[in-house]
């Protein structure tokens, strides 16, 4: 999903940055639970969207050849 063949590295690495900055928090990243299923882990994480906004977001990593790999990552909803 990141590497798209048209892109330069740079480009790619840029490309990837900002998707990663919209699907995790800004700051005040706390894991509070999760779930280990074989080869995957569900990470429920807490962090601020923008200052003195707290959002819940799911984070997946994927174990491959014994090192654990971020998948992918999404807002879940707001906190209060």
């Amino acid at each position: 999903m990141f590497d798209k063949s048209y892109n330069s590295p740079e480009e790619n690495a840029s490309s990837a940055s900002d998707l990663l900055q919209a699907w995790l928090p800004k700051s005040g990243l706390k894991i509070v639970g999760g779930e280990l299923r074989g080869d995957t882990a569900d990470l429920d994480v807490e962090g601020e969207m923008f200052p003195g906004t707290k959002a819940l977001y799911l984070a997946r990593l994927r174990q491959v050849d014994g090192t654990w790999l971020f998948e992918s990552a999404g807002i879940v909803g707001m906190l209060r």
